[in-house]
């Protein structure tokens, strides 16, 4: 009977062997994927950090001019579907430059982070407000209804801006002038688009400052005619 304890002795032994061995590798290969699985979480965080500075202005945390034109191509291609239009609002703050320079480059700063703020805190969730560059922003709203009062929306951002922001060393009351411009058709692009706010603003700005001027519609026939100077232009 002896050898045969010997056996069945060394056969438990290596069956202990084996479980521990298959123990220590699950353990090792758990913390092995849990490293792989942690590493792979870091980059794809960097990645998405680097992603979201990309597509937002580093001042404000508002969308880019990228990110504010992919949005409105996009609108675009919603309204086209659904036959809703697209309404884009030119903001300029008024006489910033003067404020610049009369406060500094720091508070300068804290003004636009301010004034981004506002803007936002008074559009829908669905509305987007980004920043251009310099004292720029431009506001996009998706009109689906022949009802939604635009003109209302961009009366209503220039008041917000007239409330005095709390800033040192003194409150700073601003105003700025806004240029609204309503998608009509099918052929609407986003440059199109912009182009008529912008030039909306121009007017707003020469006719005194701190109002908002809506951008003439367009006919048909004038866009034709728009489009084939670009494509001679070019």
């Amino acid at each position: 009977m002896e050898p045969r304890s010997q056996i069945e002795r060394t056969s438990l032994g290596l069956a202990l062997i084996s479980s521990v061995g298959l123990l220590v590798f699950a353990a090792l290969w758990e913390l092995r994927w849990s490293r792989l699985v942690s590493t792979l979480t870091r980059r794809q965080q960097a990645a998405d950090e680097w992603v979201e500075r990309a597509l937002h202005d580093p001042l404000t945390n508002l969308p880019n001019r990228s990110l504010l034109n992919d949005r409105i191509e996009q609108a675009l291609i919603r309204s086209q579907r659904n036959s809703t239009s697209v309404a884009v609002l030119f903001i300029d703050l008024d006489n910033f430059k003067e404020v610049n320079d009369r406060y500094g480059h720091l508070i300068g700063d804290q003004l636009l982070v301010a004034a981004g703020e506002r803007m936002r805190q008074h559009l829908r969730a669905s509305d987007t407000a980004g920043r251009m560059g310099g004292d720029e922003f431009v506001v996009l709203l998706e009109i689906r209804d022949r009802n939604d009062p635009v003109k209302m929306v961009a009366d209503r951002l220039r008041r917000a801006l007239h409330v005095p922001l709390l800033l040192e060393p003194a409150p700073i009351t601003l105003s700025a002038s806004i240029g609204v411009a309503i998608s009509t058709g099918t052929d609407d692009s986003v440059e199109q688009l912009l182009d008529k706010a912008d030039s909306a603003l121009l007017q707003a700005k020469h006719a005194g400052k701190d109002q908002v001027v809506m951008a003439r519609a367009t006919s048909a026939v004038e866009r034709e005619e728009t489009q084939v100077k670009q494509d001679a232009s070019n």
